[in-house]
């Protein structure tokens, strides 16, 4: 399953809820987010795929719901964020990310 490019250019979207998603199939994610330029708050829970949110310009707390709402994965995942992003978070929510088998890319 693909969502490639779902929201891509979206530059107008202010937050988005996909909460409701069952991402557990999803293998595709590329520019899932690109464009998104205006993306404060974002809401997932059990998010599985790797995924790049570094386009966004995320408030503080959504990102940190962000990573508190990443799912446990076996199999090492990547959630690429950007500089601006990473610098939000505390040495205590990088290692939640990483704890749930996540490595996040500045």
């Amino acid at each position: 399953k693909s969502t490639l490019g779902m929201f891509q250019g979206c530059s107008k979207l202010t937050s988005l809820d996909l909460s409701g998603w069952d991402t557990s199939l999803v293998t595709a994610t590329e520019s899932i987010f690109l464009g998104c330029s205006n993306l404060e708050t974002l809401e997932w829970t059990n998010w599985v795929p790797s995924v790049d949110i570094s386009k966004t310009i995320l408030t503080k707390e959504s990102t940190i719901n962000v990573i508190n709402n990443l799912a446990i994965v076996s199999d090492p995942r990547t959630l690429t964020m950007g500089s601006r992003l990473i610098s939000q978070l505390s040495t205590d929510d990088i290692s939640n990310a990483s704890a749930k088998g996540w490595t996040l890319v500045g």
